[in-house]
């Protein structure tokens, strides 16, 4: 498929039923994956690293990388706990009255 635009590319969706078009290299579990990551890379720093820095207490960068991750992972989950919870289905009916002469 060609765009008309030079140099641009044309986004082709072939989904299917209700579902949204993902956008290219985001996905679901993006924000579980930089949590954990920031987890391990603060356990890492705290507990296996005996490396000193000049002005810098790697435990503690550590200990903050950890905090961080756990709550960008609370944040995740809570988010996408209420994405995917029970929606109210609102219904509207409109009626009128058919017994009078219309407007002239």
């Amino acid at each position: 498929m060609r765009s008309a635009v030079p140099g641009l590319v044309p986004v082709v969706w072939q989904g299917g039923g209700c579902e949204e078009p993902r956008v290219s290299g985001y996905h679901g579990g993006t924000g579980i994956g930089v949590g954990i990551f920031l987890i391990v890379v603060g356990a890492i720093l705290t507990f296996a690293v005996h490396a000193t820095v000049a002005g810098l207490d790697l435990k503690v960068v550590g200990w903050i990388l950890m905090l961080a991750g756990v709550a960008g992972l609370v944040l995740f989950l809570y988010f996408w706990h209420r994405r995917r919870g029970p929606r109210a289905v609102v219904r509207q009916s409109r009626g009128y009255d058919d017994t009078g002469q219309p407007p002239m």
